[in-house]
């Protein structure tokens, strides 16, 4: 499985940022073949062989051979497999060669990791194997045999994202579009519903400015999308409501609404450290005292709260916060993304609510419809069955949320080319009679 693992590498969800931070972080030796990595994370001195890249203008004709179990930087995985691996090796002993021919793949990861200064660096001190070699020696190996093509007999990534399933199918995609047409469920989206917004960027403190997040020439449509969120939002809450902002990154509309309200608590919620950081700069300078951060997956987050709100909350990660909210009979505004990555789980399955289920619409239909509604791009010629497409998705998940008790609404981000993907999915426990229709 590990020998699997390493020779599929993992799927890249953004390519084009992917491509981007690549071109930041990492330096093209001159065979224009052989990529480094930063110098925070490897030296000078090591042998450059963890990356092999043909870069060019077509985003689709990027690829790369990752040097570690996670992609181009080290992580724990590597750490404790290195080990475990490194046990084994040893107490095959002569033997290892025969592996070796089995586990290409495997052995050059091994190999990257063993012959990087760097590395070794880390786990200076560090030595298990040779001691627990002579603890536990082996008399007698058994003969081990590998099927020939282990994909065919284990299939460890059978995980539909928008990346690595196939595309639907233009007659597929039109067929269940014209039945969701056809039918008497209505797929409505009041376009115009959050037409009265506005900030005023340039009086609003500095460290409340999302440019403050080093987001270059996209800070004007982060602005737009954080002037809709808000104002959703602001329609909602009232003084001491507890507001979750569920995969909250470097903290953007989060600090948006600790400083318009200033008597509700904010609570950020995100799994990666670096984000968490980014924000907490930006919350010191304000000053403020009713934001805290929390670092965890939002399905860990154990809190009671008034209002969820999740802005490109990618594939799944919407699914888990709408019910995060269900939970606690909490309000929301959230604005999906990436509607390809979304898959069936131990926990949560698609449809999503018993009218579409009634329907008759199978899984693997909606799957693809929702592979569909990634297709928004203003270049591409299907960009208004993809808005269609985004439109049955959130319906059926606001049609969950309606047999939970909630008044719901679908509206979009204005003006809509502030981003492809400009859905709004509002809901609360109370009739939402402060949005105009």
């Amino acid at each position: 499985m590990l020998e699997n693992h390493i020779r599929n590498p993992p799927s890249l969800f953004n390519k084009g940022k992917a491509k981007k931070d690549w071109d930041k972080r990492m330096k093209i030796t001159t065979n224009a073949e052989i990529l480094s990595l930063s110098e925070d994370n490897i030296s000078s001195d090591d042998t450059v062989k963890v990356a092999v890249v043909s870069i060019t203008d077509d985003l689709e004709d990027l690829k790369l051979k990752y040097p570690f179990l996670e992609g181009v930087k080290m992580t724990l995985t590597d750490f404790i497999l290195f080990w475990c691996f490194d046990l084994i090796w040893v107490c095959l002993g002569n033997r290892s060669k025969e592996i070796a021919s089995l586990l290409p793949h495997t052995v050059k990861w091994y190999n990257n990791i063993i012959t990087s200064s760097n590395t070794l660096r880390r786990f200076n001190g560090i030595s298990l194997s040779a001691g627990l070699a002579q603890q536990c020696p082996l008399k007698k190996t058994p003969t081990i045999v590998l099927p020939k093509n282990t994909d065919s007999r284990i299939n460890i990534r059978t995980r539909r994202t928008r990346h690595n399933c196939p595309k639907p199918h233009p007659s597929n995609v039109k067929v269940l579009v014209n039945k969701f047409k056809d039918s008497q469920l209505v797929i409505t989206n009041q376009l115009r519903l959050l037409e009265d917004v506005h900030i005023d960027w340039l009086v609003v403190p500095g460290p409340v400015h999302p440019a403050q997040g080093n987001l270059g020439d996209r800070t004007q449509k982060k602005c737009q999308q954080l002037e809709n969120m808000a104002t959703a939002v602001m329609k909602l809450a009232k003084p001491g409501d507890v507001i979750v902002d569920f995969c909250s990154g470097g903290g953007h509309l989060g600090i948006v609404l600790s400083h318009f309200l200033p008597k509700c608590k904010i609570v950020l919620v995100d799994n990666k450290e670096e984000s968490i950081l980014r924000g907490m700069g930006r919350i010191k300078e304000m000053g403020t005292s009713n934001i805290t951060q929390y670092q965890c997956n939002l399905d860990f987050f154990r809190g009671k709260f008034d209002i969820g709100v999740c802005l490109h909350g990618c594939g799944m990660v919407t699914d888990l916060v709408l019910e995060a909210c269900i939970r606690n009979s909490a309000s929301f505004v959230v604005c999906p993304c990436c509607y390809g990555a979304i898959q069936n789980t131990h926990t949560i399955t698609f449809p999503r609510s018993e009218d579409f289920k009634t329907f008759g619409i199978q899984s693997e239909e909606y799957l693809t419809l929702a592979h569909a509604g990634d297709q928004t791009e203003s270049s591409l010629k299907t960009t208004e069955r993809g808005f269609y497409c985004m439109d049955i998705i959130d319906t059926d998940r606001l049609f969950d949320a309606r047999f939970h008790g909630y008044d719901v609404k679908l509206t979009k981000l204005h003006p809509v080319t502030c981003s492809p993907k400009n859905n709004i999915l509002i809901g609360s426990k109370q009739k939402l009679s402060q949005y105009k229709t």
